[in-house]
């Protein structure tokens, strides 16, 4: 199967968010991101600086969020947050993100 190429320069288009994470090593906000026409296989976890701020507030507005809220396995998430605080950590977020919209 050939892969589609990139859509200008080195930018591909985003098919939608999926999931929001810190990244457990550096704690930057991060988002796993499904790229148009790409199976699957080859979402990826983008830097949140580096997404458009439209594919951010559809994220928190339109898509199912179920693997960001999943409950993970054990009493700690793998940054060593409990679940309130990973739920708080969400809701910063998304107020983050909303709140650029509406200034």
């Amino acid at each position: 199967m050939k892969r589609p190429g990139a859509v200008e320069g080195n930018w591909y288009k985003v098919e939608k968010g999926v999931e929001f994470r810190t990244e457990p090593r550096t704690k930057k906000r991060q988002y796993k991101i499904r790229w148009q026409e790409y199976p699957v296989s080859e979402d990826s976890c983008i830097d949140a600086e580096e997404i458009s701020q439209e594919v951010l507030v559809e994220f928190w507005t339109k898509e199912n969020k179920r693997a960001t809220y999943k409950r993970r396995k054990g009493g700690k998430t793998r940054d060593g947050n409990t679940r309130p605080e990973t739920l708080e950590m969400l809701r910063k977020e998304k107020e983050k993100v909303l709140d650029k919209i509406t200034t």
